[in-house]
């Protein structure tokens, strides 16, 4: 209500006027206010370009480089008495490995002068590199090659009964009704022998043969006989 006003002076107002401006540009002042401008841009610190990782190649994936060579080249192997010449000669100016090499493989050699020549090579490298054969045919196994042994072979194989009488494979009734059973022999190092047979039912192992310094290049075919054998009576053939 009026009665309870109380009355100012010009003075007394003019003193509130000038406390509310003072305050008013005093920068230190809580009534100072500072509106941030609506259009100002801020730009973000650029994102690091992420690093590409190192990774170490493994020790595998260094590949070490083949060569092919020739065990004669474009030498002239004599037939006769001057052959076994003539292959030293051509073996060293083509087939002699490098240092760095520690591998030999020869890929089927069956000929009298490619003997010779895997001789000289078995000979000369005998502790020094591994010298390995892919279906090669020897008539007669070198004495060089007499301490080898097969790794990985398969020789398949077809039995079939033989006749009491003439001790020749029988012919009868059941190779024209029956499929005779079929045989595989295999060596998959560093595992035993394992002859595998297929009597109508798909192959089947009939038996594993340890490997030993007899059966080394190949199981005698008379166990593999006696195997099938065993097996085809196992099972009621």
């Amino acid at each position: 209500s009026k009665e309870n006003e109380i009355p100012l002076s010009h003075d007394d107002v003019d003193t509130f006027r000038q406390k509310l401006i003072s305050n008013w540009e005093n920068p230190e002042s809580p009534l100072d206010i500072v509106d941030e401008p609506e259009d100002v841009e801020t730009t973000k610190p650029p994102s690091p370009v992420p690093k590409k990782r190192m990774t170490k190649k493994p020790k595998f994936a260094e590949k070490k480089p083949h060569r092919l060579a020739s065990l004669f080249g474009n030498k002239k192997i004599a037939v006769g008495a001057d052959m076994a010449e003539d292959v030293v000669q051509a073996v060293r100016e083509n087939a002699l490995a490098k240092e760095d090499e520690e591998n030999i493989i020869i890929l089927s050699a069956t000929g009298q002068d490619e003997m010779i020549a895997a001789r000289a090579l078995a000979a000369k490298y005998k502790d020094e590199k591994k010298i390995m054969f892919v279906n090669c045919q020897f008539k007669q196994t070198p004495r060089e090659l007499l301490p080898s042994k097969t790794v990985y072979s398969i020789c398949p194989l077809i039995a079939k009964e033989k006749s009491s009488a003439t001790g020749l494979p029988r012919q009868g009734a059941r190779d024209g009704e029956n499929n005779p059973p079929k045989v595989v022999v295999m060596r998959r190092y560093p595992r035993d022998w394992e002859i595998f047979v297929d009597a109508g039912h798909g192959f089947e192992l009939a038996e594993s043969v340890p490997v030993t310094q007899g059966n080394s290049r190949g199981v005698p075919i008379e166990i593999v006989a006696e195997c099938l054998k065993k097996f085809l009576g196992s099972i009621n053939y």
